[in-house]
């Protein structure tokens, strides 16, 4: 290298040294000088996975229920709720929607018939299936849900679904989620 390069490298590298040094004084020197007050934490009602419900503590003091704006202690061994977490797959069965398929054009019905919620492996449950129907993609496709299968992660891979076109109806099985496949279901009657 020479002199040159070597002088502008170090020039650099001082520039930019001293501009990050400037920058952060300015940021100290700028930013509120109220400090946060910290938040006691609230209640906690469910442990931290949402599964099982808990008792929650019984207050013995007296209540006035005049006092606007008080709250008032829960009743004695109440329970809490189980937390529950709506997956777009649940609620399906029994169901007319429309089924969008993604990038990909179409779509193999395979033969055969599952439960809803049932746990499945897609390969050894329908992967080698006989093809007894073909779904296209298209604008507005929609097929009756008999169910959704899962996989052990709870993740849906597969639905009986029912398809009809035109004169004909096909009862079958579709997959999901396959490699890059993203299958996806909504309620012809969902108002979202």
């Amino acid at each position: 290298m020479n002199a040159r390069t070597l002088g502008l490298a170090v020039a650099l590298s001082i520039g930019f040294v001293l501009g990050v040094w400037l920058t952060q004084l300015f940021l100290e020197h700028t930013s509120p000088s109220a400090q946060k007050t910290q938040v006691p934490p609230s209640i906690i009602t469910m442990n931290q996975r949402g599964e099982e419900p808990i008792l929650l503590p019984v207050s013995t003091a007296e209540t006035n229920d005049t006092t606007p704006n008080e709250i008032k202690p829960a009743p004695k061994n109440a329970l809490v709720p189980k937390k529950t977490i709506r997956h777009w797959w649940t609620g399906l069965a029994g169901k007319q929607c429309y089924i969008t398929l993604g990038s990909t054009s179409s779509l193999r019905i395979r033969q055969g018939t599952l439960q809803d919620g049932a746990l499945v492996n897609w390969d050894e449950s329908f992967g080698k299936n006989r093809q007894i129907g073909t779904l296209f993609n298209e604008a507005d496709n929609t097929v009756f849900v008999h169910g959704v299968g899962i996989d052990t992660r709870g993740l849906p891979v597969a639905a009986q679904i029912t398809h009809t076109l035109k004169d004909s109806e096909v009862t079958g099985i579709i997959s999901l989620s396959a490699n890059d496949l993203q299958v996806s279901l909504y309620p012809v009657d969902d108002k979202n």
